[in-house]
């Protein structure tokens, strides 16, 4: 990166060096031409419509910002409802301990909410892989000409990136969660957030002793996180009880059903109502609105129609319904 050009922006911005370096080392890729032509029919023809069809935009939002230091304030909506970081602490004199129970339900609340965003970018790049697949069946002249980012061409969706970017972006999103610096000559944003919350309720928070069992209280808090990592989130697939090889074993089946639809030679199209199209909008829409929960029920609402607890089990009756009022 240009040296010179790196100071002229921070001389504009106001920004250090390092700001500026870093936001464009992450908002930036640089590739060789001949490279960067497999991600233009991907990229192009794949991704522009989801920013106006889904609301995926929103969760890229946060998810660019997910790697920040867990704040006082931050909140994790649990099964008993929304619970700040700050209220698992109990102070009593001078002493700070932390509610595990409280801590459990946090960790696994927000883990839930972070791996949302997990897979909206998997579903998302899923949708552009079929996207541009549909590239190829509209120009099949053009198919050999057309470069590709994934290993495989011949089906709809392809899971050899997207589960390489899946263990990349579960581990980034959980790390605020696993990680804690300490510092017996600083405070970090969590103790500096929880003090002035107490300052402002009167508790002594210039005493050494507070301000040490807090930063007790604070690695207790992690080892239970991490406690509750290991025993659920663990980025393993032979692990039975763990969420990471759910996740695959959901995606696969996805993606199963996905390639049938998109490719099953029985199911009539519309020129005004393109099935795949249709399909393809529906998930995006449909997982717009909990991605977490919507992640469980996707595939299930896709080739489960009978299924009466997940909204999207209308489309396939929708499009039968469709096809026989049209032809």
């Amino acid at each position: 990166m240009n040296p010179k050009w790196v100071e002229h922006l921070a001389a504009l911005t106001g920004l250090t060096r390092f700001q500026i370096t870093q936001a464009l080392s992450c908002s930036v890729s640089i590739l060789a031409t001949q490279s960067a032509e497999k991600y233009l029919i991907h990229d192009i023809w794949g991704h522009n419509w989801q920013s106006v069809l889904t609301q995926f935009k929103s969760d890229y939002a946060i998810l660019a910002n997910c790697n920040e230091p867990l704040r006082g304030g931050k909140t994790a909506y649990t099964s008993d409802g929304p619970l700040t970081c700050r209220e698992l602490f109990r102070i009593e004199g001078e002493q700070v301990t932390v509610d595990r129970d409280l801590a459990c339900l946090f960790f696994h609340g927000e883990a839930r909410q972070r791996l949302g965003l997990v897979f909206t970018h998997v579903i998302a790049e899923m949708m552009a892989d079929v996207a541009e697949f549909k590239f190829v069946r509209d120009f099949p002249e053009l198919i050999e000409q057309l470069p590709c980012s994934s290993v495989f061409k011949n089906v709809p969706t392809k899971l050899d990136l997207e589960l390489s970017d899946l263990y990349f972006l579960f581990l980034q999103v959980l790390q605020p969660l696993l990680e804690v610096k300490l510092s017996g000559f600083e405070e970090s944003v969590l103790e500096s957030d929880v003090l002035a919350d107490w300052a402002q309720l009167g508790y002594p928070v210039q005493s050494l002793e507070l301000r040490s069992s807090l930063k007790g209280a604070i690695a207790q808090l992690f080892q239970i996180f991490v406690q509750e990592y290991n025993a659920t989130y663990l980025p393993t697939i032979t692990s039975k009880m763990g969420v990471f090889a759910k996740i695959v074993s959901n995606l696969l089946y996805l993606q199963n059903a996905v390639n049938e639809l998109c490719t099953d030679p029985t199911i009539k199209t519309l020129s005004h109502f393109p099935f795949q199209e249709l399909l393809l909008v529906f998930i995006g829409n449909y997982w717009s609105n909990d991605s977490y929960a919507e992640f469980w029920e996707v595939d299930d609402a896709i080739c489960a129609p009978r299924s009466s607890e997940a909204i999207a089990n209308d489309f396939l009756p929708c499009w039968q319904y469709l096809t026989l009022t049209i032809f």
